[in-house]
Order: structure tokens, then C-alpha cells, then sequence
């Protein structure tokens, strides 16, 4: 039985102490091993009950405070008055050990004897020790079992993270940025409130690829999402939907807005990517396509399009530049982009 009681301190030093190793230092976790060496000594070399237990006793003590001590500094949520209890009751079984130790000493009498006489103190204490023993492996299960729970969830956030967001940059990834969109356009048709969506494009990107090679287009591509993130609201959500394509969705924005926030991204792009490229003789810049939502829209995909229409067009256009599109309940619009002017008509 005192072989099963180290043991199980030793199993419970290991889960909540693997930090403590560096703390108290590694003997403390051998102590099993010296006593189990002093036991046997005074077993077969020199046979004493009264010493192999004070041998056990002052093995154990250490493991005893050392376990209340992290009991009670243990951070482990709903299981604290548990622990603490556990605690407290390990205190307790200390205080009997040592009042063991000093009742085998006046006792002084060999096993057989002590066995045939029974006194009440003895049957205290093995009853004590096999009510510890399962009291100390049933919070063990409870809190080993709350340990692999957060690990799980931990694992379940880090999981979620990984599928929702761009690995290289950060950010939202197609999917679910299209699922935001969804939300967002749900939101604005019913309340009737603007959405705007802002297709971005790098002007000239493959040049970073073609000269400089892929790992200063990652760092680009990395720069770039980090400044636009900056420069939007909380309430915006940005992601990257292709190898150098961006977009970003604007709630409770009109055009107008949208165009000044168009303006301030591709600003900021320009000044973030002429740092990254250290002073590289390559032309690049930010195309930006602009859209708001309209009542008639009937799914988030319309509003897709047109930002991409006016990508195309700012494209076309030289590049380096932004074209907002609008559309509006005119019969024999034509749907042409205007280049950072007034919205065109798009029917």
C-alpha cells in the first residue's frame, strides 16, 4: 500500500508540477526512488518497522507540501474548491503520517506483533491511506479530464482559425469572406442600409515574382494585407481571394465614402510598398474597383461583379487608380464606369 500511495503522489506531481521541475529542481520527483532504497535497507539489512516508516514518512512529506502547494496555485477554473479540498486533505494525511511515525516508535514491537494487536491507530491510518489513495485518483481523473478538455477546444479554435483565414497573410480567406459578404448583404437588404465592396488589385505583381522571386511576392503580398487591415474599421472585413486580389466589404457605407476610403488604401499601399522593395525599380501600385449596394440586388454576387466591372475598368484605365460603380433604377443606362468621378448609371 505505501508503494501505491508514492506512486500516485509521483503521478500527481507529474500533472500538476511538470513546471515545478524547474522550479524546486528534479530531485524532488526522485524521492520515490531513495525511499524505496531506504525501505528496502532497513527491510533486509537492518529490519525495523519503526524506521522504514519514518523513512517513508520523511520521503513523503516534501511530495505531500509540494503537491498542497500546487493544489492551491493551481489555476484550473471549476475545479478550484475541489482542489483546495484535495489540498487540505493532503495536509491532513501528512499530519497523520508523522503521528504514525511517532506511535511506531513508542510502540516499538515487530510487524507480527503490531498485526496481532490491531490498536485503533493503525486501522486509522490504512484506512486513511486507502481513502486518499481514491480521493486523489478521482480528482486526478476530474482534472486530467478538464486539462484534455481545453486542449481539445485550444485545438477546435486553432482548427477554425486555420480554415477561416489566408495562411500567408493573415486575413480572411475566399470562403470566408464570402460568408461575411453573405451576412452583410442579408443585413443591408433587409434594413435597408449601404454595403460597399472594394476590389483590389496589385498593378504589375508578376515583375516581384519574375525578378525578385516568390519569396519577395509572399512579403509583399504579407505587407500589403497588414496596411490595408490597418487602414480599415473593425467593423470591415478584409481577405484575399486570389494570388494578388483583395477585397473588403464596407458596411454602412455609401460611394462617396467608399471612393475616400479607395483613396487612403492606395495611398498607404503606395508608401508600404516602396519600403518593402528597398528602392527596386519596379512599378508597382494598387487598382481598386468600387461598388455599393443596391435594393434591387438580388445576392451578394451582383455587387461582386460590378466591383469587379470597375477593377477592369480602373485597369484599363492606367492603373494605379480607383472607379466606383453604382447601380441605379435608370431605363437605357449605359453600365460604363466612371474613373474617380461622379457614379455612372448601371442598369
Amino acid at each position: 500500500m505505501a508503494c501505491r500511495s508514492i506512486f500516485c503522489l509521483w503521478r500527481w506531481g507529474y500533472l500538476l508540477g511538470k513546471q515545478a521541475i524547474g522550479r524546486y529542481g528534479l530531485p524532488l520527483y526522485l524521492l520515490p526512488l531513495a525511499v524505496g532504497l531506504g525501505c528496502a535497507y532497513f527491510l533486509f539489512a537492518q529490519s525495523s518497522l519503526a524506521w522504514r516508516n519514518l523513512v517513508l514518512t520523511l520521503g513523503l512529506l516534501p511530495m505531500l507540501l509540494n503537491l498542497t502547494w500546487l493544489m492551491l496555485q493551481a489555476r484550473v477554473g471549476e475545479n478550484r474548491s475541489l482542489l483546495r479540498m484535495a489540498a487540505a486533505t493532503t495536509l491532513g494525511f501528512g499530519i497523520l503520517m508523522l503521528g504514525r511515525a511517532a506511535a511506531l516508535f513508542a510502540w516499538d514491537q515487530e510487524v507480527d506483533d503490531l498485526l496481532r494487536a490491531a490498536p485503533p491507530w493503525q486501522g486509522g491510518h490504512y484506512f486513511a491511506l486507502f481513502f486518499m489513495e481514491v480521493f486523489w485518483n478521482l480528482v486526478f481523473v476530474m482534472i486530467n479530464n478538464q486539462r484534455l478538455g481545453n486542449q481539445l477546444r485550444e485545438t477546435q479554435d486553432e482548427l477554425a482559425r486555420l480554415a477561416s483565414t489566408d495562411p500567408l497573410t493573415g486575413i480572411l480567406n475566399r470562403r470566408s469572406l464570402l460568408l461575411a459578404g453573405e451576412r452583410e448583404f442579408l443585413r443591408a437588404s433587409r434594413y435597408g442600409r449601404p454595403l460597399a465592396v472594394l476590389a483590389m488589385d496589385l498593378d504589375h505583381f508578376k515583375q516581384v515574382n519574375d525578378r525578385l522571386g516568390h519569396a519577395a511576392g509572399d512579403r509583399v503580398l504579407v505587407a500589403l494585407a497588414r496596411v490595408l487591415q490597418g487602414q480599415l474599421r473593425a467593423s470591415d472585413a478584409l481577405g484575399r481571394v486570389g494570388g494578388d486580389e483583395f477585397i473588403a466589404l464596407l458596411p454602412e457605407t455609401v460611394l462617396e465614402g467608399a471612393r475616400r476610403v479607395a483613396e487612403r488604401l492606395r495611398q498607404a499601399a503606395d508608401q508600404e510598398l516602396r519600403q518593402v522593395l528597398g528602392g527596386q525599380d519596379l512599378a508597382l501600385s494598387l487598382s481598386v474597383g468600387i461598388s455599393v449596394s443596391h435594393p434591387e440586388d438580388a445576392s451578394l454576387d451582383e455587387l461582386l461583379e460590378r466591383a469587379d466591372l470597375a477593377l477592369y475598368e480602373a485597369k484599363q484605365s492606367g492603373r494605379n487608380c480607383q472607379v466606383g460603380v453604382e447601380r441605379v433604377q435608370t431605363a437605357g443606362a449605359d453600365p460604363s464606369p466612371d474613373q474617380a468621378g461622379a457614379a455612372p448609371a448601371l442598369a
